[in-house]
């Protein structure tokens, strides 16, 4: 079977199974790329399941829920953007205080919307280069942390996806480029990104947007823009356009512990990479031979130098929710290279690669086990000689990459090494244990028994208040608990205090015994020795919590 960029896929076999049970022969033919495409949709919803399930709040989720429980409770708060995913936060907490039904009612429109734009761009671009970047938008462990969550940037994966396939292939009627501005202006900054690129992409072509689809999609966005100024009817939040707004936020607001470009090389360096060698032989090919990449390469091409520029400007905030706008589009660049990839690999000379090959794994292998050793200090651990052993493990692919017909199988090991650490990054993102940097910073689980606990003791001696200073900190843990007086001088009918820790409590006032927290800060592991414990063991890494004044009247 040829592929939508003209290699070849040797995958395009069907499987057939034969059913004598009943004495007639039954033949069922079964294409493998259904198979694969099975694959690749359970692999995308358990991971995303299994975040939902498992992750705590944090990051962006933390600041979205907290402006989504605000607006609910007909407070002002500038974190609600008027986000479609805020909405459906907000409309959750009608019926339940747990994130659980807006993160399921999220993933659930993100598989659709994913669902619909593989439709669209199988015909496009093929079976095989579509599964691999299907295979690695699964994985990427930023885009699971996105995806199971009620973050109000959850959905921009998916509908930057459907954009991208729209804009290759535009429907026959003019009318879903309404829902699209809409799911647009209702998004965070990556579709944006998208849009910003094949406006661009196709201007260079001297392409055109046809009249009847700028109205709709003009349309379509002004509604969106219209609906979240009045906050979904939840709050008016003003003038609010989210995807401009979130980008904005995502420059200073407090979503990530670590910085963006520490993150994107902690977790994302696969996908990055992938994405980053496949571009370059791409462009290597249209400068020296003339060769000029598909369309769908170009588009992401652009979007991916687009999202690039944003990551690098952006690379010391802390935010890491600017990384998909690199890993997304170079994910589909990946994509439509794997089959040019497998056939070299297929071509290669493997008489002399068949054995450097597993002889560079078993060397690494034995490198990674000295490395280990020493990073835990063990008796058989030696940095010096895992240097070595890496040091051969280099050699040999290089010995292999200087020879031409040897050349493909270089990538072997790289590949296997990616693979592997993507696969670690998609299960810490989807059962992540409590120090994980991907969730960070991340509310406390005891932020329900101070909730609890300063109900019961203002329970009939006054209420409860919190100093200006952890206002934003408080909506969320705090939630439910009827109207918080915001002081930093607690009047005579206040009878528990949350404050600062640096704050002495009031007069009239006892500290409650014992270390509270509402906020816990891992921050990622920095140096080469902390890298290795934190992928050896999870639960080594250090975190830290924000400690609070939980201060209280006694009672009369």
């Amino acid at each position: 079977m040829r592929s939508g960029y003209g290699a070849s896929m040797p995958n395009g076999r069907p499987l057939v199974l034969d059913d004598n049970a009943t004495g007639a022969a039954a033949m069922v033919t079964i294409p493998l790329f259904a198979l694969g495409w099975a694959a690749v949709g359970a692999l995308y919803l358990t991971v995303r399941v299994l975040a939902a399930l498992h992750a705590p709040v944090a990051g962006s989720e933390l600041w979205s829920l907290s402006g989504a429980w605000a607006a609910h409770a007909g407070a002002d708060d500038a974190r609600f953007a008027g986000a479609l995913t805020q909405a459906v936060a907000a409309a959750s907490f009608a019926f339940t205080e747990s994130p659980l039904a807006a993160r399921f009612a999220v993933v659930i429109l993100g598989a659709c919307g994913m669902a619909v734009a593989v439709l669209r761009l199988r015909p496009a671009v093929g079976d095989g280069p579509l599964l691999t970047a299907g295979a690695l938008l699964a994985l990427d462990p930023f885009m699971v942390a996105l995806g199971g969550s009620a973050s109000a940037l959850a959905l921009d994966v998916p509908v930057a996806l459907l954009l991208f396939a729209f804009s290759l292939r535009a429907p026959a009627a003019p009318w879903p480029w309404a829902l699209l501005g809409a799911a647009v202006a209702l998004s965070g900054p990556l579709p944006l990104a998208l849009a910003f690129a094949a406006l661009a992409a196709g201007l260079v072509q001297g392409r055109f947007p046809k009249p009847s689809m700028a109205a709709f999609t003009t349309a379509g966005a002004v509604v969106g823009v219209i609906v979240a100024s009045f906050g979904f009817g939840f709050a008016r939040v003003g003038v609010a356009v989210p995807p401009a707004d979130l980008f904005a936020a995502s420059f200073d607001a407090p979503w990530s512990t670590g910085a963006a470009g520490a993150m994107a090389l902690l977790y994302g360096w696969p996908v990055l990479a992938a994405g980053g060698g496949s571009a370059v032989w791409f462009l290597l090919r249209w400068l020296r031979d003339g060769i000029e990449p598909p369309p769908a390469v170009r588009l992401a091409l652009v979007w991916g130098a687009i999202g690039l520029l944003w990551l690098l400007t952006a690379a010391g905030a802390h935010s890491w929710a600017v990384v998909p706008a690199v890993s997304v589009p170079g994910a589909l660049v990946a994509g439509a290279a794997a089959p040019s990839l497998w056939n070299a690999l297929y071509t290669a000379d493997w008489r002399l690669a068949r054995v450097a090959v597993p002889a560079a794994g078993l060397l690494g292998a034995s490198a990674a086990l000295f490395a280990f050793g020493w990073a835990f200090s063990r008796p058989h651990g030696s940095a010096p000689l895992a240097l070595v052993l890496a040091a051969g493990v280099l050699a040999m692919v290089a010995l292999l990459a200087a020879a031409r017909p040897t050349r493909p199988a270089a990538l072997v090991l790289p590949l296997a090494f990616g693979c592997l650490w993507l696969v670690a990054m998609t299960g810490r993102a989807a059962a992540p244990a409590a120090p994980e940097p991907l969730y960070s910073p991340a509310a406390t689980d005891q932020g329900r028994v101070i909730r609890a606990a300063a109900l019961e003791l203002a329970a009939g001696h006054g209420r409860v208040a919190v100093h200006p200073d952890l206002v934003d900190a408080v909506i969320w843990p705090l939630r439910g608990s009827g109207t918080i007086l915001v002081t930093d001088r607690p009047t005579p009918d206040v009878a528990v205090y949350l404050a600062p820790v640096e704050v002495a409590p009031p007069e009239g006032f006892l500290p409650l015994e014992g270390s509270w927290a509402l906020l816990r800060l891992t921050e990622p592991p920095d140096t080469p020795r902390a890298i290795l414990r934190w992928l050896a063991s999870r639960n080594v890494h250090p975190s830290r919590d924000v400690p609070v004044s939980f201060a209280a009247r006694p009672a009369p």
